[in-house]
């Protein structure tokens, strides 16, 4: 009887413990593990491009973040490379930035030779509405897109989506820098649109339809020269006669509306457009101006930029009365 007390003491001892407060800055219970769960890791990735131009593009983005290499430093090797697939597969790259529409002469084969279970491959032009224009009389992709400031944002989002699903840990970098460029881009444009619409008299004459993409930002459709002779109604061989005065000439295939008196800047993009048309150059008053497609040693954007500037010169120039 006495053993069956202590026990019953001993439990009734148990149960009024278990019972009592917990002392203050302790819980009653044993402490949850609490679960982290660790984001991204940045990465730092080795990227491919097929020109120095889209190292530009990629560095704008990516901070120096990343190692970036190039096959063609210049045009003249553009033209002439054949790249290996096979060896560039085992230099571990994670990622192939290329123009396409043609641009890459050796960008076909150079592909097909790669894993795309291991790099991937990324073609700027995808999304950009493309033009034509004739090359030895075929009809072909235009791959000057980049000439124009909406298809260089398009191509740089692109770029942007690339590096934000291989490296998701600077995403909002990614997209800040996007956004710079994009801003800055617009800024430029707007002043484009506001400075053409005080010249809509100037006319934009051009040696072929490779210069098309870079009109459309300066609200103007491209008119080839060779075209536009055929709508002067005086013979240019004849260089004693007046020029015509009408202020619409018909031109293939539509009537082509022109400015009397408006300054024509004849854009040209072969140096050999200048020996065959400068005898109409001289006898139209036309203002050549060179533009460099792709120059490996600027930027997009500072091309762009140079462009405006040299247009922008050739009207003041023009526009401002000579004094006697």
């Amino acid at each position: 009887m006495k053993k069956i007390k202590q026990f019953l003491a001993l439990a009734l001892a148990g149960v009024l413990f278990a019972c009592s407060p917990a002392p203050t800055g302790t819980t009653g219970s044993v402490p949850a593990k609490k679960e982290t769960r660790e984001g991204p890791k940045e990465r730092t990735l080795h990227l491919l491009t097929s020109n120095k131009i889209l190292v530009r593009m990629v560095l704008e983005l990516s901070d120096g973040f990343h190692q970036v290499d190039t096959l063609a430093m210049t045009a003249n090797q553009m033209s002439r490379l054949r790249p290996d697939p096979k060896g560039t597969m085992k230099l571990g790259y994670h990622a192939f930035f290329y123009i396409g529409a043609n641009y890459e002469p050796f960008a076909k084969d150079f592909i097909a030779g790669l894993d795309r279970n291991e790099i991937n491959v990324v073609n700027l032009s995808r999304g950009i509405d493309l033009k034509r224009y004739l090359f030895n009389n075929m009809d072909q992709d235009n791959p000057y897109y980049l000439m124009n400031s909406q298809n260089y944002i398009i191509a740089l989002s692109t770029i942007k989506n690339t590096l934000k699903e291989l490296d998701p840990a600077r995403k909002l970098f990614y997209d800040k820098a996007f956004e710079n460029r994009y801003e800055a881009v617009e800024k430029f444009r707007k002043e484009q649109k506001t400075y053409m619409s005080q010249h809509s008299d100037v006319v934009f004459l051009t040696d072929s339809d490779l210069s098309a993409y870079v009109l459309e930002d300066y609200r103007r459709k491209p008119l080839l020269i060779g075209d536009f002779l055929k709508t002067v109604e005086v013979p240019i061989k004849n260089l004693s006669l007046p020029l015509p005065t009408n202020s619409s000439l018909p031109g293939p295939p539509d009537k082509v509306d022109m400015p009397a008196n408006g300054l024509r800047i004849f854009i040209y993009t072969d140096e050999l457009s200048l020996q065959k048309y400068g005898d109409e150059i001289l006898r139209l008053h036309l203002v050549p101006l060179k533009l460099d497609l792709y120059d490996y040693d600027s930027s997009i954007e500072e091309q762009y930029e140079r462009l405006f500037m040299n247009i922008r010169q050739v009207i003041e120039e023009k526009s401002t009365p000579k004094t006697p």
